[in-house]
């Protein structure tokens, strides 16, 4: 029997509103996630757990929800946001983790549910998860004989529409190769800020701090952390040093390349990794317009410019669907990157 009066299990409660900023607010994943995780009363085990959890079911919420359309007497859209989340998560853990039992993603997610929902929340969450951990060997994938972009969608929880264009580009063996390996935990990379601090200066004081350290793959100003729990509360951090990116996101400045003394327009430009990369490549002469259509967003964006110490970042509130006669001919270069690559899932 669960006991209906336990108490939740707080690490999963912080990962369920992190997922309700996300997916009901439009908040930025990380953000979110950086904020909630700033609580002292957190270990870093928790951190750790609450981390995977939200990144895991974002990464794989397209199969998640057919999963839940296929197992559930109610649809999604009947749903309230919180139980939805609830069940998102619980089946993450029941079919993506090795390490937590049926007993307790079924229970704690039950739990969850009387608290953001009633009673009979919690019987149809219970009901839902236990039938698909019943059937975890034995999913009802689409048929791939007769819709393969479908399939490939569902099985490797990517947008119907980036498969089907894929396939027409790369073939079927090809696509499905990039289809998994989207779905690999991509290394922690931080970008040195070259204008403030050598490679191998940063280099020094991250191994100091215990943090294990190697060069990026393909970019000489990318370092890989192993071990990067709390390397953003550094002093490192806060003295600008660093900026955490993809090096995938770092390689999109070097393609532009951006000459110092050049006027560059990053039309859809939050939270800032890219437009303070071309600064940075610029050596901080020229000008970087960095737009996006929130202001909030926009905030973020000078938050990282302050921090990294890049003058010539000109932030703008800025509809890019929205034609701006005042930059024509005025413009070097620009950068568009839409849709946003924050799906959660792209590696």
């Amino acid at each position: 029997m669960i006991n209906m009066r336990a108490k939740v299990d707080k690490p999963r409660e912080t990962a369920l509103k992190i997922l309700y900023d996300i997916n009901e607010k439009g908040a930025y994943s990380n953000i979110s996630l950086n904020k909630y995780l700033n609580n002292p009363e957190l270990e870093s085990i928790d951190r750790a757990f609450i981390t995977d959890i939200v990144y895991g079911t974002l990464k794989w919420k397209y199969t998640i929800d057919y999963l839940i359309e296929k197992f559930s007497s109610i649809k999604i859209k009947k749903l309230s946001p919180w139980i939805l989340n609830i069940l998102r998560m619980g089946i993450y853990q029941l079919n993506y983790t090795d390490r937590i039992p049926v007993s307790a993603a079924c229970n704690e997610s039950v739990k969850l549910a009387v608290k953001y929902g009633h009673t009979a929340s919690s019987k149809y969450v219970n009901a839902v998860l236990r039938n698909i951990a019943r059937s975890k060997d034995n999913l009802p994938y689409p048929d791939r004989s007769k819709d393969t972009a479908y399939y490939l969608s569902i099985r490797y929880s990517h947008p119907v529409w980036m498969v089907k264009d894929w396939l027409d580009r790369f073939g079927e063996e090809f696509t499905e190769g990039l289809l998994k390996s989207n779905n690999d935990v991509a290394p922690f990379t931080v970008r040195v800020n070259d204008l403030k601090i050598s490679k191998q200066e940063l280099l020094d004081i991250l191994e100091k701090d215990g943090f294990e350290v190697e060069n990026g793959k393909y970019l000489d100003e990318a370092l890989i952390i192993s071990n990067p729990s709390a390397v953003q509360k550094m002093e490192a951090f806060a003295k600008g040093y660093f900026q955490v990116q993809d090096e995938s996101s770092i390689l999109v400045g070097k393609v532009l390349d951006p000459k110092p003394g050049e006027t560059i327009l990053d039309v859809c430009s939050a939270p800032g990794g890219k437009s303070t990369h071309i600064a940075q490549i610029m050596k901080n002469r020229g000008t970087v317009i960095s737009r996006d259509i929130h202001e909030h967003k926009i905030k973020l964006i000078e938050q990282a410019k302050e921090r990294l110490g890049l003058e010539i970042i000109k932030t703008e509130v800025y509809d890019a669907a929205v034609t701006d006669n005042k930059l024509e001919g005025k413009i070097d270069r620009v950068l568009v990157d839409a849709p946003c690559t924050g799906f959660g899932i792209i590696r």
